[in-house]
Protein backbone atom coordinates (compact mmCIF):
# COMPACT_ATOMS: atom_id res chain seq x y z
CA UNK A 1 0.00 0.00 0.00
CA UNK A 2 2.84 2.40 0.78
CA UNK A 3 4.27 1.75 -2.68
CA UNK A 4 0.97 2.67 -4.30
CA UNK A 5 0.79 5.79 -2.15
CA UNK A 6 4.30 6.91 -3.10
CA UNK A 7 3.69 6.27 -6.80
CA UNK A 8 0.50 8.33 -6.66
CA UNK A 9 2.07 11.37 -5.02
CA UNK A 10 3.66 12.93 -8.10
CA UNK A 11 2.25 16.38 -7.45
CA UNK A 12 2.18 19.04 -10.12
CA UNK A 13 1.91 22.70 -9.18
CA UNK A 14 -1.27 24.43 -10.24
CA UNK A 15 -0.78 26.99 -13.01
CA UNK A 16 -2.62 30.33 -12.96
CA UNK A 17 -5.78 30.50 -15.02
CA UNK A 18 -5.72 32.59 -18.19
CA UNK A 19 -7.51 35.94 -18.35
CA UNK A 20 -10.28 36.33 -20.98
CA UNK A 21 -8.05 38.40 -23.26
CA UNK A 22 -5.44 35.61 -23.31
CA UNK A 23 -7.82 32.67 -23.73
CA UNK A 24 -7.13 30.55 -26.78
CA UNK A 25 -8.30 27.19 -28.08
CA UNK A 26 -5.67 24.80 -26.74
CA UNK A 27 -6.21 21.07 -26.45
CA UNK A 28 -4.77 18.75 -23.80
CA UNK A 29 -2.65 15.83 -24.97
CA UNK A 30 -3.84 13.61 -22.09
CA UNK A 31 -5.84 13.72 -18.89
CA UNK A 32 -2.82 13.91 -16.62
CA UNK A 33 -1.27 16.79 -18.57
CA UNK A 34 -4.42 18.96 -18.67
CA UNK A 35 -4.10 22.53 -17.41
CA UNK A 36 -6.81 25.00 -16.50
CA UNK A 37 -7.74 26.43 -19.89
CA UNK A 38 -7.01 23.26 -21.84
CA UNK A 39 -9.89 21.68 -23.77
CA UNK A 40 -10.13 17.92 -23.32
CA UNK A 41 -11.40 16.59 -26.66
CA UNK A 42 -12.61 13.00 -26.75
CA UNK A 43 -13.69 10.57 -29.43
CA UNK A 44 -16.78 8.37 -29.34
CA UNK A 45 -15.04 5.82 -27.11
CA UNK A 46 -13.92 8.41 -24.58
CA UNK A 47 -10.25 8.43 -25.56
CA UNK A 48 -8.52 11.81 -25.47
CA UNK A 49 -7.82 13.40 -28.86
CA UNK A 50 -4.41 15.02 -28.57
CA UNK A 51 -3.02 17.93 -30.61
CA UNK A 52 -1.27 15.59 -33.08
CA UNK A 53 -4.42 13.64 -33.85
CA UNK A 54 -6.38 16.88 -34.14
CA UNK A 55 -3.88 18.19 -36.69
CA UNK A 56 -4.29 15.01 -38.75
CA UNK A 57 -8.07 15.40 -38.65
CA UNK A 58 -7.77 19.00 -39.85
CA UNK A 59 -5.37 17.96 -42.61
CA UNK A 60 -7.87 15.35 -43.79
CA UNK A 61 -10.67 17.92 -43.68
CA UNK A 62 -8.62 20.41 -45.71
CA UNK A 63 -7.81 17.66 -48.21
CA UNK A 64 -11.51 16.91 -48.68
CA UNK A 65 -12.27 20.64 -48.94
CA UNK A 66 -9.59 21.03 -51.60
CA UNK A 67 -10.99 18.10 -53.57
CA UNK A 68 -14.51 19.50 -53.40
CA UNK A 69 -13.30 22.94 -54.48
CA UNK A 70 -11.41 21.41 -57.38
CA UNK A 71 -14.52 19.57 -58.47
CA UNK A 72 -16.52 22.80 -58.43
CA UNK A 73 -13.84 24.39 -60.60
CA UNK A 74 -13.45 21.56 -63.12
CA UNK A 75 -17.06 20.45 -63.71
CA UNK A 76 -18.40 23.82 -65.02
CA UNK A 77 -15.25 24.30 -67.09
CA UNK A 78 -15.73 20.89 -68.74
CA UNK A 79 -19.48 21.21 -69.28
CA UNK A 80 -19.55 24.80 -70.50
CA UNK A 81 -16.02 25.03 -71.85
CA UNK A 82 -15.33 28.13 -69.78
CA UNK A 83 -12.51 28.33 -67.27
CA UNK A 84 -13.81 31.52 -65.67
CA UNK A 85 -17.14 29.80 -64.85
CA UNK A 86 -15.14 27.08 -63.12
CA UNK A 87 -13.23 29.59 -61.04
CA UNK A 88 -16.45 31.46 -60.26
CA UNK A 89 -18.11 28.25 -59.03
CA UNK A 90 -15.07 27.35 -56.92
CA UNK A 91 -14.87 30.76 -55.28
CA UNK A 92 -18.61 30.73 -54.73
CA UNK A 93 -18.36 27.34 -53.03
CA UNK A 94 -15.53 28.56 -50.78
CA UNK A 95 -17.49 31.70 -49.95
CA UNK A 96 -20.53 29.70 -48.86
CA UNK A 97 -18.38 27.34 -46.78
CA UNK A 98 -16.61 30.27 -45.13
CA UNK A 99 -19.92 31.98 -44.32
CA UNK A 100 -21.39 28.81 -42.81
CA UNK A 101 -18.20 28.23 -40.80
CA UNK A 102 -18.40 31.59 -39.04
CA UNK A 103 -20.35 30.24 -36.01
CA UNK A 104 -17.67 27.58 -35.56
CA UNK A 105 -15.12 30.23 -34.62
CA UNK A 106 -17.49 31.66 -32.02
CA UNK A 107 -18.13 28.15 -30.65
CA UNK A 108 -14.39 27.54 -30.34
CA UNK A 109 -14.02 30.83 -28.48
CA UNK A 110 -16.87 29.94 -26.13
CA UNK A 111 -15.51 26.46 -25.42
CA UNK A 112 -12.09 27.95 -24.68
CA UNK A 113 -13.67 30.45 -22.26
CA UNK A 114 -15.45 27.64 -20.40
CA UNK A 115 -12.21 25.67 -20.17
CA UNK A 116 -10.54 28.78 -18.73
CA UNK A 117 -13.46 29.09 -16.26
CA UNK A 118 -14.55 32.42 -17.64
CA UNK A 119 -18.16 31.34 -17.35
CA UNK A 120 -19.83 34.76 -17.51
CA UNK A 121 -17.96 35.73 -20.69
CA UNK A 122 -18.75 32.35 -22.26
CA UNK A 123 -22.44 32.60 -21.37
CA UNK A 124 -22.68 36.07 -22.92
CA UNK A 125 -21.08 34.80 -26.13
CA UNK A 126 -23.30 31.72 -26.38
CA UNK A 127 -26.48 33.75 -25.75
CA UNK A 128 -25.47 36.10 -28.56
CA UNK A 129 -25.04 33.07 -30.82
CA UNK A 130 -28.46 31.71 -29.86
CA UNK A 131 -30.08 34.97 -30.96
CA UNK A 132 -29.35 33.72 -34.48
CA UNK A 133 -30.38 30.39 -36.00
CA UNK A 134 -27.63 27.80 -35.53
CA UNK A 135 -26.97 24.60 -37.40
CA UNK A 136 -27.68 21.33 -35.63
CA UNK A 137 -24.11 20.57 -34.61
CA UNK A 138 -23.38 24.05 -33.31
CA UNK A 139 -26.64 24.18 -31.35
CA UNK A 140 -25.87 20.87 -29.61
CA UNK A 141 -22.43 22.15 -28.56
CA UNK A 142 -23.95 25.38 -27.28
CA UNK A 143 -26.58 23.41 -25.33
CA UNK A 144 -23.93 21.24 -23.68
CA UNK A 145 -21.73 24.14 -22.65
CA UNK A 146 -24.63 26.32 -21.57
CA UNK A 147 -25.70 23.39 -19.37
CA UNK A 148 -22.23 23.30 -17.83
CA UNK A 149 -22.34 27.06 -17.21
CA UNK A 150 -25.84 26.95 -15.68
CA UNK A 151 -24.72 24.12 -13.38
CA UNK A 152 -21.64 26.08 -12.28
CA UNK A 153 -23.92 28.94 -11.24
CA UNK A 154 -26.32 26.63 -9.38
CA UNK A 155 -29.13 26.93 -11.94
CA UNK A 156 -29.92 23.21 -11.77
CA UNK A 157 -33.25 23.21 -13.63
CA UNK A 158 -31.84 25.14 -16.58
CA UNK A 159 -28.79 22.88 -16.72
CA UNK A 160 -30.94 19.74 -16.63
CA UNK A 161 -33.18 21.04 -19.43
CA UNK A 162 -30.14 21.82 -21.57
CA UNK A 163 -28.65 18.36 -21.05
CA UNK A 164 -32.01 16.75 -21.83
CA UNK A 165 -32.36 18.74 -25.05
CA UNK A 166 -28.85 17.88 -26.18
CA UNK A 167 -29.23 14.17 -25.40
CA UNK A 168 -32.59 13.93 -27.16
CA UNK A 169 -30.95 15.24 -30.34
CA UNK A 170 -27.86 13.03 -30.14
CA UNK A 171 -27.38 9.32 -30.72
CA UNK A 172 -25.58 7.18 -28.15
CA UNK A 173 -24.16 5.00 -30.93
CA UNK A 174 -23.73 7.24 -33.99
CA UNK A 175 -20.20 8.12 -35.03
CA UNK A 176 -19.44 11.72 -34.20
CA UNK A 177 -22.29 12.02 -31.69
CA UNK A 178 -21.75 9.20 -29.18
CA UNK A 179 -18.93 10.95 -27.31
CA UNK A 180 -21.00 14.07 -26.68
CA UNK A 181 -24.05 11.98 -25.75
CA UNK A 182 -22.21 10.06 -23.03
CA UNK A 183 -20.49 13.22 -21.82
CA UNK A 184 -23.97 14.69 -21.25
CA UNK A 185 -25.15 11.47 -19.62
CA UNK A 186 -22.39 11.50 -16.99
CA UNK A 187 -22.85 15.20 -16.35
CA UNK A 188 -26.60 14.73 -15.93
CA UNK A 189 -26.12 12.05 -13.27
CA UNK A 190 -23.67 14.27 -11.38
CA UNK A 191 -25.98 17.27 -11.70
CA UNK A 192 -28.96 15.26 -10.44
CA UNK A 193 -26.92 14.08 -7.47
CA UNK A 194 -25.58 17.56 -6.70
CA UNK A 195 -29.09 19.01 -6.60
CA UNK A 196 -30.01 16.41 -3.95
CA UNK A 197 -32.05 13.86 -5.93
CA UNK A 198 -29.77 10.94 -5.15
CA UNK A 199 -32.34 8.22 -5.86
CA UNK A 200 -32.92 9.59 -9.35
CA UNK A 201 -29.17 9.87 -9.90
CA UNK A 202 -28.75 6.19 -8.99
CA UNK A 203 -31.49 5.23 -11.46
CA UNK A 204 -29.86 7.22 -14.25
CA UNK A 205 -26.46 5.73 -13.42
CA UNK A 206 -27.82 2.17 -13.70
CA UNK A 207 -28.97 2.90 -17.23
CA UNK A 208 -25.38 3.70 -18.26
CA UNK A 209 -24.08 0.15 -18.08
CA UNK A 210 -23.17 0.24 -21.78
CA UNK A 211 -21.26 3.53 -21.63
CA UNK A 212 -17.91 3.38 -23.50
CA UNK A 213 -14.82 2.50 -21.49
CA UNK A 214 -12.26 4.92 -22.90
CA UNK A 215 -9.90 6.66 -20.47
CA UNK A 216 -12.01 9.79 -20.04
CA UNK A 217 -15.23 7.88 -19.46
CA UNK A 218 -13.52 5.56 -16.99
CA UNK A 219 -12.45 8.68 -15.13
CA UNK A 220 -15.98 10.10 -15.28
CA UNK A 221 -17.46 6.76 -14.19
CA UNK A 222 -15.33 6.69 -11.05
CA UNK A 223 -16.10 10.23 -9.98
CA UNK A 224 -19.79 9.89 -10.78
CA UNK A 225 -19.90 6.85 -8.48
CA UNK A 226 -17.89 8.67 -5.82
CA UNK A 227 -20.26 11.63 -5.92
CA UNK A 228 -23.24 9.32 -5.49
CA UNK A 229 -21.40 7.56 -2.67
CA UNK A 230 -20.65 10.88 -0.99
CA UNK A 231 -24.33 11.85 -0.98
CA UNK A 232 -25.26 8.37 0.26
CA UNK A 233 -22.64 8.53 3.00
CA UNK A 234 -20.47 5.57 2.00
CA UNK A 235 -17.79 4.67 -0.56
CA UNK A 236 -18.16 0.91 -0.17
CA UNK A 237 -19.91 0.53 -3.54
CA UNK A 238 -16.91 2.00 -5.37
CA UNK A 239 -14.45 -0.79 -6.16
CA UNK A 240 -12.03 1.16 -8.39
CA UNK A 241 -8.40 1.67 -7.43
CA UNK A 242 -8.31 5.18 -6.00
CA UNK A 243 -4.52 5.45 -6.26
CA UNK A 244 -4.63 5.32 -10.07
CA UNK A 245 -7.06 8.24 -10.00
CA UNK A 246 -4.80 10.14 -7.59
CA UNK A 247 -1.94 9.86 -10.09
CA UNK A 248 -4.01 11.55 -12.81
CA UNK A 249 -5.50 14.26 -10.61
CA UNK A 250 -2.19 15.25 -9.02
CA UNK A 251 -0.27 15.32 -12.31
CA UNK A 252 -2.93 17.57 -13.81
CA UNK A 253 -3.90 20.91 -12.31
CA UNK A 254 -7.57 21.17 -13.21
CA UNK A 255 -9.35 18.36 -11.34
CA UNK A 256 -9.97 20.10 -8.02
CA UNK A 257 -13.40 18.61 -7.40
CA UNK A 258 -12.07 15.14 -8.11
CA UNK A 259 -9.40 15.63 -5.47
CA UNK A 260 -12.05 16.64 -2.91
CA UNK A 261 -14.03 13.49 -3.70
CA UNK A 262 -10.91 11.35 -3.44
CA UNK A 263 -10.12 12.97 -0.10
CA UNK A 264 -13.58 12.12 1.16
CA UNK A 265 -13.26 8.53 -0.07
CA UNK A 266 -9.88 8.02 1.64
CA UNK A 267 -11.29 9.53 4.84
CA UNK A 268 -14.33 7.27 4.59
CA UNK A 269 -11.99 4.26 4.30
CA UNK A 270 -9.88 5.33 7.27
CA UNK A 271 -6.82 6.60 5.38
CA UNK A 272 -6.67 10.16 6.71
CA UNK A 273 -3.05 10.58 5.60
CA UNK A 274 -4.04 10.34 1.94
CA UNK A 275 -7.21 12.28 2.66
CA UNK A 276 -5.19 15.26 3.91
CA UNK A 277 -2.70 15.05 1.04
CA UNK A 278 -5.37 15.00 -1.67
CA UNK A 279 -7.47 17.70 0.00
CA UNK A 280 -4.46 19.99 0.41
CA UNK A 281 -3.97 19.98 -3.37
CA UNK A 282 -7.59 20.79 -4.21
CA UNK A 283 -7.99 24.53 -3.40
CA UNK A 284 -5.38 25.74 -5.91
CA UNK A 285 -7.13 23.66 -8.59
CA UNK A 286 -10.54 25.15 -7.83
CA UNK A 287 -9.72 28.65 -9.06
CA UNK A 288 -12.89 30.34 -10.38
CA UNK A 289 -14.69 26.96 -10.29
CA UNK A 290 -17.96 28.13 -8.64
CA UNK A 291 -17.70 24.97 -6.55
CA UNK A 292 -19.99 26.22 -3.76
CA UNK A 293 -22.89 26.75 -6.17
CA UNK A 294 -22.35 23.61 -8.26
CA UNK A 295 -21.97 20.94 -5.54
CA UNK A 296 -22.86 22.68 -2.25
CA UNK A 297 -22.73 19.67 0.08
CA UNK A 298 -19.30 18.58 -1.12
CA UNK A 299 -18.07 22.17 -0.88
CA UNK A 300 -19.29 22.38 2.72
CA UNK A 301 -17.50 19.11 3.54
CA UNK A 302 -14.29 20.50 2.04
CA UNK A 303 -14.52 23.70 4.05
CA UNK A 304 -15.14 21.79 7.30
CA UNK A 305 -12.23 19.41 6.72
CA UNK A 306 -9.86 22.18 5.65
CA UNK A 307 -10.56 23.89 8.98
CA UNK A 308 -10.26 20.64 10.92
CA UNK A 309 -7.05 19.47 9.23
CA UNK A 310 -5.42 22.89 8.88
CA UNK A 311 -5.44 22.90 5.09
CA UNK A 312 -4.85 26.34 3.53
CA UNK A 313 -7.55 27.59 1.19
Amino acid sequence: MNGERNDALAIRSAAPAATPAKVRFKTASSLDSADIGDIILIDDRGEVIGPGQLRRMRWLFNLKLGAATGAFAVIPAVIFGSAWLGWLAAFGYLGVRSWRARPAYAVRRGVALVAAREYSAAEKLFRQMESRELEFHHQRIVDVYMAKIAWRFGRFDEANDRYQRAMSALSRNKHGEAGMYWLCAFDRVQLTCARGDVERAVQLRRKMIDAPKGEYFQFERLFTDLLIGFHQGTSKEVEDDLYDAVKITLQSNCFGRSLVLLSWAFHDRGDDEMAVVTLSQAPSRLTRDSFADAIPRLHDWMMDKCAEWGVDL
